[in-house]
Formats: structure tokens, sequence, C-alpha cells
């Protein structure tokens, strides 16, 4: 395992990212700058912006999965936590 890599293009230029998480082999979500998130069902192949930055706001430092449906991410700027119940659709 992970003998081979390859990289998939990810948001705009200049994003900056701070940390990934998967729930399954094909579902990913990555997290980052200025409320950043993006989610792959396609093992990384593409991604998608998930959320919105009035929602979601600053700097995302991590994500994590506690199901397929309930995604945690730490936040900078007011140092909080921010919770998904529907996979990073609604904050």
């Amino acid at each position: 395992a992970g003998a081979t890599w390859s990289s998939s293009p990810v948001g705009a230029s200049g994003d900056g990212f701070r940390g990934v998480a998967a729930v399954s082999a094909s579902t990913a979500v990555v997290v980052g700058t200025a409320g950043r998130t993006y989610r792959s069902v396609d093992s990384g192949g593409t991604w998608t912006r998930i959320g919105r930055e009035a929602t979601v706001s600053g700097e995302l430092l991590s994500v994590a999965f506690a199901d397929a449906n309930t995604v945690l991410v730490a936040r900078n700027d007011t140092v909080a936590l921010a919770r998904s119940t529907d996979g990073g659709a609604t904050w």
C-alpha cells in the first residue's frame, strides 16, 4: 500500500489545506484556509466544494469523521469545533 501516488487538483490556486480525513476507501474531506471544505467520493479523483464560508469561516485546522455523515472540523478563528450531520452539506 502507498507504493504509487498521484496528484489530484483541489480548489483554487492559493487555497491552503490543513487537514484531510477519510471515512471510507472512497469518501474523504479536506479543509483549510478561509473555511474551504472539499469532499471526494471517488477516492480523491475529483473534489467538490461543500459548505460555505458564511457558515464555516476562518482557518480550519483539522477534520475528523465520527461516522459516514457526522464530520467535525477544528476552527482556528474562534477556537471552536464545527459539526455537520449531513456529510458537510450544512454546518
